[in-house]
C-alpha cells in the first residue's frame, strides 16, 4: 500500500492535533505530575552543583592543603550524589509509571474502537495492518515516551542548569561553550528531519509486511490447492526485502548522528581547554575553575547524545 501525499500544512496541523490528544490522557495523572517535575530539578541542581564544587576545592582546599576541609567536601559531594541519584530514581519512576498507564489506557481505546467499528470497514481493511497499529504502534509509542520522556525531562533540566552555571562561574568561558548550542540544535535538527523521513518508511512497510503475513498465513490451505505457494514466497521476498532496506537507510542515518554530536563535543572541550588553559595563565581565571567547565561539557552535551537514540524511536510513528 502507498501512503497519500500530505501538505506541510495539513502535516503539521495533524501532528499538533495528534499530540494534543495524547496529552489529554495526562489529565488523570496530573496530581503526580509535581512530585515527578521535583525530582528532575532537584536531580539538574546536583548535577550543575557537582562540577562547580569540584573546580572550587581545587582552588581553595587542594592548592592550600586544607586536608580537612577536602574530606568534609568530599562528604559533602557524596551526600549530594546520593540525593541526585535518589531523585533520578524517583523521576524515571514517577514518569515511567504515569507513562504505562497512558499507554494502557490507550491500548484498551484502541481495541475498543476496533471491535466497535463496522462490518464494512474490515471489508476495506487489511487485518495485519490493524494488528500492526496495536502492537508495534503502541510498542514504539512506549519505548519514544514510556522509556525516554523520563531521560528526556532530566537531560532538559539538567542542561538548564549547567547553562546558568557556567555562565555564573565564568562569563567568558560560558559563552564559549554555548557558542556550539546553534549548531547543535541544526543538526539536531536536520537528523530528525532525516530520521522521520526514513522511519516513515520502515512503518510503512512493517504495515505491508505484516499484512502479508496475516493473509498468507490464514490461507494457506488455498494456496497449497492452487499452486500459488511460489508467488506467496515471491511476493513475501519482495516486502522483506523492502523492509529491510528502509531499515538499513534508516540505521544509516543514526549510525551518522552520534559521531557528530561526539564530534562538536571535541571541538567544544578543546575551546574550552584552550581558552581556559589561557586565562589560567594570564591569572584571568583558576585551575579549578578550567577543570569544573571540562567536567561540565560532558554532562552539558550529554542531552544532545542522548537525542542520537532517542529521536529514531520518536521517528517511528505510524503512517497513518
Amino acid at each position: 500500500m502507498t501512503s497519500v501525499p500530505v501538505a506541510p500544512e495539513q502535516k503539521a496541523q495533524k501532528q499538533r492535533s495528534t499530540l494534543w490528544r495524547f496529552l489529554q490522557y495526562l489529565k488523570p495523572h496530573s496530581s503526580d505530575l509535581p512530585l515527578a517535575i521535583g525530582a528532575v530539578t532537584v536531580g539538574a541542581v546536583t548535577q550543575a552543583v557537582g562540577p562547580f564544587l569540584i573546580g572550587w576545592s581545587i582552588d581553595n582546599l587542594i592548592r592550600p592543603g586544607n586536608l580537612r576541609g577536602l574530606m568534609l567536601m568530599i562528604a559533602a559531594l557524596t551526600g549530594i550524589y546520593c540525593v541526585g541519584t535518589f531523585a533520578i530514581r524517583t523521576q524515571i519512576f514517577r514518569v515511567g509509571a504515569i507513562v504505562q498507564k497512558v499507554l494502557a489506557q490507550l491500548r484498551l481505546d484502541i481495541f475498543t474502537k476496533i471491535q466497535r467499528l463496522s462490518i464494512g470497514f474490515f471489508d476495506q481493511s487489511e487485518s495485519g495492518d490493524l494488528m500492526s497499529r496495536l502492537l508495534n504502534d503502541v510498542s514504539v509509542v512506549n519505548q519514544a515516551f514510556g522509556q525516554s520522556i523520563p531521560q528526556v525531562l532530566g537531560n532538559t533540566f539538567s542542561l538548564v542548569g549547567i547553562i546558568i552555571a557556567m555562565l555564573l562561574i565564568n562569563f567568558q568561558l560560558g559563552l564559549l561553550s554555548n557558542l556550539v548550542v546553534p549548531v547543535m540544535i541544526a543538526t539536531t535538527s536536520l537528523f530528525a528531519r532525516w530520521a522521520r523521513a526514513r522511519f516513515r518508511v520502515t512503518r510503512e512497510t512493517i504495515g505491508d509486511l505484516s499484512a502479508r503475513i496475516e493473509e498468507d498465513v490464514s490461507t494457506v490451505r488455498e494456496a497449497q490447492a492452487f499452486n500459488r505457494v511460489a508467488f506467496n514466497i515471491d511476493a513475501f521476498e519482495s516486502l522483506n526485502a523492502a523492509n529491510r532496506d528502509a531499515n538499513v537507510q534508516a540505521v544509516a542515518v543514526t549510525a551518522a548522528f552520534l559521531p557528530s554530536i561526539d564530534f562538536l563535543n571535541t571541538l567544544a572541550t578543546a575551546g574550552v581547554l584552550a581558552y581556559g588553559g589561557y586565562l589560567a595563565v594570564t591569572g584571568a581565571a583558576t585551575v579549578g575553575t578550567v577543570t569544573a567547565f571540562c567536567s561540565m561539557c560532558s554532562s552539558f552535551f550529554a542531552p544532545f547524545k542522548f537525542s542520537a537514540s532517542f529521536i529514531p524511536r520518536l521517528s517511528q510513528r505510524s503512517r497513518g
